[in-house]
């Protein structure tokens, strides 16, 4: 059902995903399979729709979206990066700005989640500097 509905009609990734989430079934191993397609539009499907943890096969898969032509490939790719491992989400983001990514870098949510987890990162390294002077006195 998933195919036909790909092939027949365009931009209906999150209309698909919420009917894969209706289904009783466990969606996974459909999503990986899109998630190893070549197929843009099956990519976007499981990009939308995973929701299980990131294992490593699965964190090299969307990994691996990230060099893909499709610009919101792209997006979705570093956006479940994020959701998953802000940390490695947020050296891909800073690769990508460096590489001059206007697509992806000046995308609104990808900002947020960025600037986010670096406020995050800064306001624990606050807290470890306090320690540190509060151990050493």
């Amino acid at each position: 059902m998933l195919m036909l509905l790909v092939k027949h009609r365009k931009s209906n990734h999150y209309l698909a995903v919420d009917i894969m989430k209706e289904t009783e079934l466990d969606c996974t191993p459909l999503l990986l399979e899109c998630l190893r397609s070549t197929d843009k539009d099956l990519n976007k499907i499981a990009l939308i729709g995973w929701s299980a943890p990131l294992t490593a096969e699965i964190a090299d898969l969307v990994y691996r979206q990230i060099d893909s032509e499709d610009k919101e490939v792209r997006i979705l790719s570093v956006r479940l990066l994020f959701k998953y491992d802000a940390a490695l989400a947020t050296a891909v983001f800073e690769s990508l700005m460096k590489k001059n990514d206007t697509e992806v870098c000046q995308n609104t949510e990808m900002i947020e989640m960025y600037a986010s987890y670096r406020k995050q990162i800064h306001e624990d390294e606050q807290v470890d500097e306090k320690s540190r002077y509060v151990y050493a006195v």
